[in-house]
């Protein structure tokens, strides 16, 4: 008797721990808030131009600590942020959350990825702001440079990812938000250090996908507190 009692209580007990690791309520809304902010105020100083000197000194230095090394490593870290390689982290975790019979999470993932894209190109659209063209690494695209698309899903998708893991495997929370933390930063940092973006396109991507990792969590924490 005693060991079927604790046994039906375990999971009760490994939910509850996996709502408390997910970081939820004001707190979270108020950094959506401030992020929201941050992007808008980026923007301004971008569209007035405020923004030209510190893009091309900051941009400079870090090109200044150009090596072949780091050439390879940021060549990985950008490739990481391309579609085949964010679609199939997706694919990857949400085959995690299929095993626990957590399918919406899945679609979660899938869903928020493609809105953070959606919301990527139309702002590109809106801004038209051009391309770096102070040094090549690699090949320059061709599509406008504010926000940067590859900040942007990084860390919506990264962050979306590191929420579910988290609800998955709520022991092991740090080591999953800093392999995210790492993922996105090194993301974005290697989009100037290739040339290809200026920083304040970097760091409105990162701000502008924000809320998209903080309404991940939201929905993920109902969805764990239902089953």
């Amino acid at each position: 008797m005693t060991t079927e009692v604790k046994q039906d209580a375990q999971p009760d007990h490994v939910e509850a721990r996996a709502k408390r690791a997910l970081p939820r309520g004001l707190i979270t809304l108020v950094i959506a808030a401030l992020a929201t902010v941050c992007f808008i105020a980026i923007a301004l100083r971008v569209v007035g131009g405020h923004t030209d000197a510190f893009d091309r000194r900051l941009s400079l230095a870090v090109h200044s600590i150009d090596t072949d090394l780091l050439d390879v490593v940021m060549i990985v870290f950008t490739a990481i942020g391309t579609g085949p390689c964010l679609y199939a982290s997706i694919a990857v975790v949400s085959i995690l959350a299929l095993r626990r019979k957590l399918w919406p999470l899945a679609v979660l993932l899938l869903g928020n990825a493609l809105l953070a894209l959606l919301t990527n190109t139309l702002l590109k659209l809106w801004f038209v702001r051009q391309r770096p063209t102070l040094f090549d690494e690699i090949a320059r695209p061709t599509t406008y440079s504010f926000p940067s698309g590859h900040a942007m899903s990084a860390m919506a998708v990264f962050g979306g990812i590191a929420a579910v893991l988290i609800g998955l495997y709520p022991r092991a929370r740090w080591p999953i938000v800093a392999a995210a933390s790492i993922v996105i930063a090194g993301v974005g940092l290697s989009r100037v250090y290739l040339g290809v973006h200026w920083p304040s396109d970097v760091i409105a991507g990162w701000a502008a996908s924000v809320p998209f990792v903080v309404a991940t969590v939201h929905v993920a924490h109902r969805l764990l507190a239902r089953r």
